[in-house]
């Protein structure tokens, strides 16, 4: 007789991962508790807790002859009930790779597909997720991912729209907006000269960038700091408000520097 486990990464209130590892259900209950529930996007009872269907990130299933999970033993020596409460990820992988014997993965028999409300979102999702679980070892969570994303989108946003009015963030024309040399040169000189242009042109005023946030910026972006989940809220709010009024310039009628 089959025993299946189910290993589930969910998204939980603050955008932290909140994982499960669920062992010994027979086909019936799998079907009747986990899959069902999802395809239908219902909310799933996982632990004795209710996770919506839209809040998941990945369902994996596994097959094994051994029911509990402290009988499935794991590379590293532990059991996998053990790990699936301390080292989630690390039975993860293991599952995945089928390094542990008499465990098989059989996700695709009772979820061939995601629901077709979240499939472009799944796709996203599991994807995001893999690259994730794979860094998982370098202690970066959710609250990094979602910090470095809120980041990036502010020097993206700000060269793209940079760009469309024609304001020239290159070295030399940064100095010369700036006045001063830039020994090293930056994201932090460009949107200074970036937000100096702005006033000029628009006269519209940026947001500040503090020192306190541009060190948080090289923590996250350079040196793998992450967040706590007020500071990622943090950057993802002073985030969307440069994107606004990044959004209110590019509606404005284009001005040459030349």
């Amino acid at each position: 007789m089959w025993y299946y486990h189910i290993l589930v990464q969910a998204v939980g209130e603050h955008g932290e991962p909140v994982n499960t590892a669920i062992f010994g259900y027979d086909e019936q209950t799998v079907k009747k508790i986990i899959v069902e529930p999802y395809m239908k996007n219902e909310d799933l009872m996982l632990a004795s807790r209710v996770v919506p269907s839209s809040n998941v990130q990945f369902i994996d299933i596994f097959r094994s002859s051994k029911r509990e999970g402290r009988t499935i033993l794991l590379p590293n020596g532990t059991n996998a009930r053990d790990s699936g409460i301390s080292n989630f990820y690390y039975m993860l992988n293991c599952f995945r790779r089928g390094d542990v014997e008499d465990v098989g993965f059989c996700t695709n028999e009772f979820i061939p597909s995601a629901p077709k409300k979240y499939n472009a979102h799944s796709d996203v999702s599991r994807a995001a997720t893999d690259l994730m679980t794979s860094a998982s070892f370098l202690g970066l969570d959710t609250n990094w991912s979602s910090a470095v994303c809120a980041l990036q989108l502010q020097e993206v946003g700000v060269k793209l729209v940079a760009k469309n009015k024609n304001i020239k963030l290159d070295k030399s024309n940064v100095e010369k907006i700036l006045g001063r040399k830039c020994d090293n040169f930056s994201f932090n000189e460009q949107y200074e000269a970036f937000a100096l242009e702005v006033k000029r042109l628009f006269d519209m005023d940026m947001p500040i960038l503090t020192i306190h946030f541009r060190k948080m910026r090289t923590a996250v972006l350079h040196e793998g700091y992450n967040p706590k989940p007020e500071e990622k809220d943090s950057i993802a709010s002073f985030t969307t408000g440069l994107l606004r009024k990044l959004n209110n310039i590019d509606k404005g009628s284009n001005t040459s520097t030349d």
